[in-house]
């Protein structure tokens, strides 16, 4: 689904903020991955994000001018299906008069079964600042070099069809918490997720926890504790 309008959105985002900024919140993500059809249908379409980015970007700082608003976390995805590559999309937001609308870039880098600090072209990590184009080189060359990156999700299962095993998620969140240490463009990184949502062997996204579905911690807690002590 998406909203039916961009000032339809505005009005809602404007009513969410004004809800929680008496109780201290004052950090919005506008949308979550709208570049893939999951979020976004029928189909993504940058043009009408990018409108509600702006719409909802104006009418959150009109009622909190010190809110942090990130734009919705794009997926490293492939262009097929009509979902499309997040530095497509990224590249089309600008186009579409994105800029200014948003304090950090919302990205969410998954790279497995690949690490973080092996480059592979399809990785969304490398994809952030080491192929050409970069999500980093698309923002430098519209002028928001000095705008950061925040990563609002980030992990890799453990098991499901796409896992890795225990050891290698330990290790993917060693090494992006260290990078997201020692990367002055990097605002910000979120971990997906805090629990393993269920045990079915045939779904991924029942194994990114840092715990397991019964609560106990997996070697990913230790790692994660260990990493940003």
């Amino acid at each position: 689904p998406q909203p039916s309008s961009s000032a339809q959105y505005a009005s809602w985002a404007a009513d969410v903020a004004k809800r929680y900024a008496p109780e201290g919140v004052n950090t919005f993500e506008i949308w979550n991955e709208p570049n893939i059809t999951l979020f976004w249908q029928p189909k993504p379409d940058p043009s009408a994000y990018t409108a509600d980015l702006v719409a909802a970007y104006s009418a959150i700082k009109a009622v909190d001018p010190s809110a942090f608003v990130i734009s919705g976390g794009l997926a490293p995805t492939v262009a097929k299906n009509h979902n499309i590559s997040a530095i497509d999309f990224l590249k089309a937001m600008y186009a579409d008069g994105a800029k200014g609308s948003f304090d950090a870039l919302g990205y969410h880098p998954y790279c497995f079964p690949a690490l973080p600090d092996t480059y592979e072209s399809w990785s969304g990590w490398s994809q952030m600042d080491q192929t050409s184009p970069s999500i980093r080189s698309v923002m430098t060359s519209n002028g928001d070099g000095g705008k950061p990156i925040w990563i609002t999700e980030f992990g890799a299962p453990s098991s499901g069809p796409g896992g890795v095993g225990t050891a290698a998620e330990a290790t993917a969140l060693t090494q992006a918490i260290a990078d997201a240490k020692t990367t002055s463009w990097i605002g910000a990184l979120y971990v997906y997720a805090w629990q393993d949502e269920g045990t079915d062997p045939s779904n991924d996204e029942d194994w990114f926890g840092l715990l397991t579905a019964g609560g106990t911690p997996k070697p990913a807690y230790t790692a994660v504790a260990a990493a940003i002590r």
